[in-house]
């Protein structure tokens, strides 16, 4: 399949209700499409990059917990990883103002 773009229908798979099913449009109708786009532009990517290239179409894996699930995994992870970043910069901030 060559690359022939993207078109409005594509992008109304995130519109289907289910993850099963949803994940299923995507995989017979966008995937094929980032595969056959990145076919396309490897020879160039690894041209101007100067190195060998791979092209890759991340896939989903359904790690069988609901997306509320996941959302407050990150929530729970977030605050820590925010903390500690927002104490870094004032120490930061601090040495440099007494530096």
């Amino acid at each position: 399949m060559s690359f022939t773009g993207f078109t409005p229908s594509d992008f109304r798979v995130f519109d289907i209700p289910g993850f099963k099913p949803r994940m299923e449009a995507i995989k017979t109708r966008i995937r094929p499409k980032l595969e056959a786009v990145g076919r396309e532009l490897l020879p160039d990517v690894a041209r101007v990059g100067g190195a060998e290239a791979f092209a890759h179409a991340v896939r989903e894996a359904d790690r069988g917990d609901s997306p509320e699930e996941r959302r407050r995994r990150v929530e729970r992870a977030r605050p820590y990883s925010w903390e500690r970043r927002i104490d870094e910069l004032e120490a930061a901030i601090e040495e440099a103002a007494n530096g």
